[in-house]
């Protein structure tokens, strides 16, 4: 941030202060805002009506820190199941393909890595790519193929008043 009392281009060019970047904008009305809290604060009137605002807004800032801790803790389970889905073959085949974009392969050991990848490559291509065996899931797929065979019933067997004086006959 700079003072300077020229006519020069910026965010508050009538107070001589020009601001280059965002972050020192964002500071600037921060200290500003403090400066007025605290003026507020220390006025008799300021403090009555700051302690009657601060109370609910207190119970509904708590709320939302509640709230953002519920929604981290979602995310951070989402994740460790999301993980555990990979195949253990995944890791070093990203890992060698990241590798080189996050830093630079010495010459010396440019055939050493490439042949390391190559090696990992031809074991995920010969073993294939592990699948999890998940017992629930199956249990579950199971469940519902049960659940839609129940479903599908006959016309035959269908004891309603509704379809009582109805001569379909339906042919599979």
């Amino acid at each position: 941030m700079h003072t300077t009392y020229v006519d020069q281009d910026g965010w508050l060019p009538i107070i001589g202060v020009r601001v280059e970047r965002l972050s020192e904008l964002l500071f600037f009305f921060f200290v500003i805002a403090i400066a007025v809290i605290l003026l507020v604060y220390f006025l008799p009137p300021g403090r009555k009506i700051l302690l009657k605002i601060i109370k609910p807004l207190g119970i509904l800032l708590l709320g939302a820190v509640v709230h953002i801790g519920l929604l981290l803790a979602e995310m951070a389970i989402s994740t460790y199941h999301i993980v555990l889905q990979i195949p253990l073959s995944w890791y070093p085949v990203t890992a060698l393909t990241v590798i080189p974009f996050a830093m630079d392969i010495p010459r010396q050991a440019a055939v050493w890595f490439l042949l390391a990848y190559c090696v990992v490559n031809a074991v995920v291509v010969v073993y294939g790519i592990e699948v999890h065996d998940d017992k629930k899931e199956k249990e579950k797929i199971n469940e519902k193929q049960a659940h839609k065979e129940q479903l599908h019933v006959n016309a035959d067997q269908i004891q309603s008043q509704l379809f009582a004086g109805l001569r379909i006959s339906i042919q599979q």
